[in-house]
């Protein structure tokens, strides 16, 4: 169930998803239930406009939460904490190949993300939700989620982004 903070907030509750359902895989390839409860606040914190993005993921053997300043940096989180345990999210979102444009941050929240190939340019076709499954999932983690981009971006002949950490902090931010 989709829950807001009330303090400070600003906004509707229109635009926010409910719980959704995912799976999770392990280190065996087998897949375990999951429900993600979102938790969205817009506020103002020292003059500035704050989006905050918690996503709570529940399954039969335990609970994380990551928050972060998008869908697809919360779900990075969540991804952090569940990977020592032998899980990972089965969905776009931890897909090797899943970029986020600014667009795709700004006007989603990063609820999508492009499937891109080496050495081509995304395309409107390649648009997914990264909560959505499909074939030919190459699942990994965070740090070589953000080392393919790298990989991607200097296969286009442009820069990496400068100061990358290995982790989805790399996205560039507001």
């Amino acid at each position: 169930m989709t829950q807001l903070s009330n303090s400070s907030l600003v906004g509707d509750s229109e635009s926010l998803t409910p719980a959704l359902e995912m799976m999770l895989v392990d280190t065996n390839g087998s897949l375990t239930p999951a429900t993600i409860e979102v938790d969205i606040w817009d506020r103002i914190v020292d003059g500035f406009w704050k989006t905050n993005v918690s996503l709570v993921v529940r399954w039969a053997g335990g609970e994380v939460k990551g928050s972060d300043w998008s869908y697809f940096h919360a779900l990075c989180r969540v991804r952090e904490q569940i990977a020592p345990l032998g899980l990972m999210p089965h969905c776009y979102g931890a897909c090797r190949n899943l970029v986020l444009s600014g667009m795709c941050l700004d006007m989603a929240l990063g609820r999508k993300g492009y499937l891109a190939r080496l050495g081509q340019r995304t395309q409107l076709s390649d648009l997914v939700s990264i909560f959505a499954v499909g074939p030919n999932m190459d699942l990994t983690s965070v740090e070589e989620q953000a080392e393919f981009k790298q990989l991607w971006l200097r296969s286009l002949g442009w820069p990496a982004t400068p100061n990358t950490p290995p982790d989805c902090k790399a996205e560039l931010h507001r």
